[in-house]
């Protein structure tokens, strides 16, 4: 599974009920005081102008201020190995792209927030302002910067287990932080008896099994170190049945998942083997960019060269994009 952080982010926070409560309990209370969260709406994926399709959490939502001028709120929730210093700058492009189409309508520009959440395990510091990214700030005091840009950083590596749990995050979504938090730690199990009850509120109300479904299938795929067997008995014995059963069935899903993935990418690269073949015994052995890109082809790429390979006069034609 691609990008598990950010699938897991899009998933939950995608929804209103619990975006509305992650956002009042990262923005200040002077912001949030003056804008009506009854009126907050996802805006399209087409709104943001994303750079890389594969890139999944980037999520944006708009809303209304109190006193009935529209805001727009853009929120990256920004899941890696580790925080880029850059991030302060990613963030400006995804702010100034979509407001790009207001110079096209020659209509105002509206409110931006951008707001980040960021975990990363190594603890690295993330630049919230823009100046911080200049070298030698200080060398020129009386020259200011000609762009001022900051974003809202949420930070879980600074909040202790209480702080995510407070309201007013709806228990799915401080479940959520929870594991973003913990998942690839080895306290997370500890922490999910300790929080027994919330697990069980979360397991009781609305699409209760399909919600603990998707954090343990979160869990078990990036804590490789967590057994799901023993996962699950901890979870039977120790918080509710149910959720040990969910456990194994979700374990069960992932293996067959695997399996099903190692036959397609065996396939694949039997028929890239093979289209190696046909393509030297035409035109000889492949030089090293070749090679590569026949290596790195996707499935319609190889498709398109086996297409080609019995009609191409060279492999400059046949390689030719």
């Amino acid at each position: 599974m691609k990008h598990p952080h950010d699938r897991l982010v899009k998933q939950v926070f995608g929804v209103v009920e619990h975006a509305r409560g992650l956002l009042l309990s990262i923005l200040p209370e002077e912001v949030s005081s003056e804008l009506d969260f009854d009126s907050l709406e996802p805006i399209p994926a087409s709104f943001i102008g994303r750079r890389d399709q594969e890139r999944l959490a980037d999520l944006a939502f708009r809303l209304r201020a109190k006193a009935g001028k529209p805001v727009v709120v853009y929120v990256l929730f920004e899941h890696r190995s580790s925080a880029s210093r850059w991030l302060v700058l990613d963030m400006l492009g995804c702010v100034v792209r979509p407001l790009e189409s207001c110079r096209r309508r020659d209509s105002s520009i509206p409110v931006v927030l951008p707001v980040a959440l960021v975990h990363d395990s190594r603890k690295r510091q993330v630049v919230t302002r823009l100046e911080g990214l200049v070298s030698a700030p200080d060398a020129l005091p009386s020259v200011q910067h000609p762009l001022r840009f900051e974003i809202l950083l949420h930070d879980l590596r600074a909040l202790q287990l209480s702080q995510l749990l407070r309201p007013p995050m709806t228990d799915f979504g401080a479940l959520t932080l929870v594991l973003l938090r913990f998942a690839r730690s080895g306290e997370l199990v500890e922490v999910l008896v300790s929080l027994s009850e919330l697990v069980n509120r979360v397991l009781d109300g609305a699409q209760g099994g399909e919600r603990v479904g998707l954090l343990m299938r979160y869990t078990l795929h990036v804590s490789p170190a967590i057994e799901p067997e023993i996962l699950a008995a901890t979870m039977a014995t120790r918080i509710d049945p149910r959720v040990g059963d969910i456990v194994m069935s979700t374990a069960e899903r992932l293996r067959e998942e695997g399996r099903r993935e190692g036959i397609e990418q065996g396939i694949e690269q039997g028929q890239r083997g093979m289209l190696r073949a046909l393509i030297e015994s035409r035109f000889g052995a492949l030089e090293n960019a070749e090679r590569e890109q026949l290596e790195s082809a996707s499935p319609e790429e190889l498709t398109r060269l086996a297409e080609r390979v019995l009609t191409a006069t060279s492999l400059r034609e046949l390689f030719a994009r």
